[in-house]
């Protein structure tokens, strides 16, 4: 057969085995968009169709870059349109707004944008995004050219950024495993991180930044460990610029990477040069020895993260330092005390509500990496792999060092977010220890396929709490970002009408919404220590609540009567609330005390939200 018609014949396959893949992924999405619908208007039902869209969506696209023989464009395409399908799975959660905690926050940050055209505006939801302005200068940028909002404005560019994640590490690992194959089995392992399908889907300056930093490895590794040309490196030290100003935890693994990397490379030159003055007779140089250092990308990224964060964004350390604190010490209580303070597969102060076989499944899948770990970093300790590549692979004992901190209520946050960065790493082990078995016999590719299979079902399970993981009214979600309709109409009502920039308290999810659209600054007691729950607990208007109105220069109460419907052992109003009273019913005179005051005067009622405005002899003016 002439070669030109197997060519034909092969593109034809191909691109057949591309269509296929692309078609299941857009059906797949449509049946995550109906589980969200009925769930969403409390039908049953929906977790079944969540599942089966999900699997349309793993099965094909798996089968063809596992198992097919197909080139590496086909490959790469069908990684774009798997990475890209799950993306949508997060969109159609919420399809006309923005719904988790963090995108609120960054909502204002690019509002405040385009509003005034400076930087490092004020932001009262998490102050400290306001100092890593990537996600808001991007999508301010598309917002101006385009004219459209700035919701659909976040949904391109973090579509965007999900296609150069998937791209980008796909190329990765392509370029230093020199394997198609084992490129797609680091797509596959990578999405079932716990973080993939919606916390680095949500429209956050994460999901930028960790592109741009895999995007930035890319420009650098290369297979064997030869040098980038100059193009590279420029484009890698401008992805490592702008990942400084989009997030700093990101910023700070990238710089920590490449000066492993560095230092890694330059203590194997020495270590050659030693043998070689030591044994003369010795080949001259080894292909470890000539190996790229990122000396100047390393150098450049670390300086200027640490000039950001001491320049421009010291705040960040008041920001992560408490975080890490509690994880700290509850991470020394469960190792000395053995004591757990929180439940697996549960809500803050509930039990467990995944199903059984979910939690089966997310067992079973911490356990295959566990096992697998090892095995692959003792047959690459020997092997002649590039620096990064060996790095990579032994960052994945970070995953498994934390991965106790899930056991407890205040480490969790640490485990999950670190997550994202160490599946690299696992990623990486998977590709190297799978990709012999896809080159041989039948069941010992599809024994991989099911392996990859188990990771990414177990991924899945731990990826969002189960009732959460649909979309549903916002008061049964317990802790859901979402917000009602009457806190987007009172928060649109207020900021045509009051104009931005008041102080109000109100709940934490209410406040969501004027904090954002509404570009109101809402209390918040970890960002200027207001205790706004001191406002709303006491069933009458006593001389503790006007002396935090006083305190806080609060100007207007806005009540949310839904606050009431919410569970005991959750805080309704601030972080700082003490138990006694989040883990009792709130009586309905806590909140209706506001109405027989005379100092305060109703101004807005609609649904259930009223604003109140604070008269000013009780601001004490």
């Amino acid at each position: 057969m002439p070669d030109a018609i197997r060519g034909r014949r092969a593109a034809r396959a191909a691109g057949l085995a591309v269509g296929s893949a692309l078609a299941a992924d857009g059906a797949g999405v449509l049946l995550l968009a109906a589980a969200d619908a009925r769930s969403r208007s409390g039908a049953s039902g929906g977790y079944p169709l969540f599942w089966a869209g999900l699997a349309l969506i793993f099965a094909p696209s798996a089968g063809v870059l596992l198992l097919s023989r197909r080139g590496r464009a086909a490959r790469l395409a069908v990684a774009l349109g798997f990475g890209l399908a799950l993306y949508l799975a997060k969109v159609v959660y919420e399809p006309t707004a923005f719904t988790f905690h963090d995108e609120f926050a960054h909502y204002r940050n690019a509002a405040n944008l385009l509003s005034s055209g400076r930087l490092f505006g004020y932001n009262p939801l998490i102050r400290a995004t306001g100092y890593y302005p990537g996600l808001a200068v991007a999508t301010d940028a598309l917002a101006r050219l385009t004219g459209l909002s700035v919701y659909t404005s976040g949904l391109i560019l973090i579509g965007c950024a999900r296609l150069t994640l998937v791209g980008a590490l796909y190329l990765l690992v392509d370029e230093l495993l020199g394997s198609a194959r084992a490129a797609g089995v680091a797509v596959l392992v990578y999405a079932a991180g716990p973080n993939f399908l919606y916390w680095d889907a949500q429209y956050g300056y994460e999901s930028l930044a960790l592109p741009l930093a895999v995007l930035a490895l890319f420009f650098l590794a290369r297979r064997g460990g030869r040098a980038p040309g100059a193009p590279a490196l420029l484009c890698a030290l401008a992805a490592g610029l702008a990942v400084v100003a989009t997030h700093h935890i990101t910023a700070w693994v990238l710089a920590v990477l490449l000066a492993a990397w560095a230092a890694a490379v330059r203590s194997r030159r020495r270590q050659s040069s030693d043998v070689a003055s030591t044994e003369p007779d010795a080949a001259p140089g080894t292909a470890a020895a000539a190996q790229y250092a990122p000396t100047l990308p390393a150098t450049v990224t670390t300086g200027t993260a640490v000039a950001w964060l001491l320049a421009v964004a010291p705040i960040t350390l008041g920001y992560i330092g408490p975080v890490v604190a509690r994880a700290a010490v509850q991470g020394f209580q469960l190792i000395v005390e053995l004591h757990t303070s929180r439940t697996l597969f549960a809500n803050t102060g509930q039990a467990a509500t995944a199903p059984a076989w979910e939690r089966v499944a997310a067992v079973a899948g911490t356990l295959v990496i566990l096992a697998a770990l090892p095995v692959t970093l003792y047959r690459g300790r020997r092997t002649g792999l590039p620096v990064i590549v060996k790095l990579l692979t032994w960052s994945s004992l970070a995953w498994v060092a934390l991965l106790p901190l899930r056991f407890t209520a205040g480490g969790q946050e640490t485990a999950n977010r670190s997550s994202e960065f160490l599946y690299v790493g696992i990623a990486v082990c998977f590709a190297l220890l799978l990709e012999p078995l896809l080159a041989s016999s039948r069941w010992r590719r599809v024994s991989a396929l099911g392996i990859v299979a188990v990771l990414f079902v177990g991924g899945v399970s731990v990826s969002w709490n189960y009732s959460q993981r649909l979309a549903s009214d916002y008061r049964l979600t317990n802790g859901s970002a979402l917000v009602t309709p009457d806190d987007r109409a009172l928060a649109q009502w207020m900021l045509a009408t009051l104009g931005p920039g008041h102080r109000v308290a109100t709940d934490d999810q209410t406040g969501l919404a004027l904090g954002s659209l509404g570009r109101q600054d809402v209390l918040a007691s970890a960002e200027d220590g207001s205790r706004t729950w001191l406002i709303f607990y006491p069933p009458s208007v006593t001389g503790d609540v006007l002396a935090e109105i006083r305190r806080s220069a609060v100007e207007y109460v806005v009540v949310q009567r839904d606050v009431l419907d919410l569970p005991t052992g959750v805080t309704r109003f601030d972080d700082s609330e003490p138990a006694q009273y989040y883990d009792s019913p709130l009586p309905a005179a806590s909140l209706s005390k506001f109405d027989s005051s005379p100092l305060f005067r109703e101004i807005y009622a609609a649904g259930s939200v009223r604003l109140y405005q604070v008269v000013a002899s009780a601001r004490g003016r």
